[in-house]
């Protein structure tokens, strides 16, 4: 009997393990087709509205709206999905799924400001709003994520080369050149304020300064040397020339 008993602790320990690697092959698998699913989807609604800013168009107002690009991205049919109410406990221990999900979250909201903003940008294509406010126009900071959303869309295929962002490239480009003309206008406005500080005006204040260095990207080398610029300045001028520098508007 112990001979037995050893036997079948060897075949369930077998067993175990056997239905183990069946459960790891089973998350793996549904993780790659959910990835391929989510990134159709994302493609897919890029390249339609991408088509949009073509010459001859892609879609008529009655086909296309920003509310359908927004339906489509936000994926309801397949993040919340009841299936997933009944694996919950699995999936909170197994966790590919759910770290897949916030992925895809964060990427399906910057395509709807991507796809948001370039299609305000162009009467011809505003038809899409269907009447309703047009967005603000992104932050530098917002903009250059936008700039990396093919690489992002790369990561979220499992990093196989299965992006062709060349089919939206019409919505980076209006990218491109808002960020060209935010940047423009930031190194306006510094000019400017560092006119008003120079000749000691109220306008030169530390809320203008930071509103300035918002149109610089956080990393630009135009932000550190505004810093480093007023920094030197305000340590001489603080106490005699330019009290009012450093009270707020």
């Amino acid at each position: 009997m112990k001979k037995q008993g050893t036997h079948m602790q060897k075949a369930t320990t077998r067993a175990t393990q056997e239905l183990e690697n069946i459960s790891q092959e089973m998350w793996s698998w549904l993780k790659s087709a959910l990835r391929l699913e989510l990134l159709n989807t994302l493609c897919g609604v890029l390249e339609n509205s991408s088509a949009l800013l073509a010459p001859a168009g892609g879609s008529s107002p009655g086909q296309f709206s920003i509310q359908d690009v927004e339906d489509v991205l936000r994926n309801d049919e397949i993040l919340k999905h009841t299936l997933w109410n009944s694996l919950s406990e699995e999936m909170k221990k197994e966790k590919r799924i759910l770290k897949l999900f916030d992925f895809y979250g964060t990427l399906a909201e910057q395509a709807v400001t991507l796809v948001k903003f370039a299609l305000s940008q162009k009467s011809e294509t505003r038809f899409v709003f269907q009447g309703a406010a047009l967005p603000a126009k992104p932050l530098p900071e917002m903009l250059r994520k936008l700039q990396g959303l093919p690489e992002q869309l790369q990561n979220l295929g499992g990093g196989e080369n299965q992006v062709d962002d060349s089919q939206w490239a019409a919505l980076l480009a209006a990218v491109d050149a808002e960020l060209a003309q935010q940047k423009n206008a930031g190194f306006v406005s510094l000019g400017q304020l560092i006119r008003d500080f120079l000749d000691q005006k109220p306008e030169a204040s530390k809320a203008k300064l930071e509103e300035v260095k918002l149109m610089f990207p956080q990393q630009s080398e135009a932000r550190q040397v505004l810093d480093a610029c007023f920094q030197a300045c305000w340590g001489s001028l603080q106490e005699n020339m330019m009290p009012w520098f450093h009270a707020p508007n």
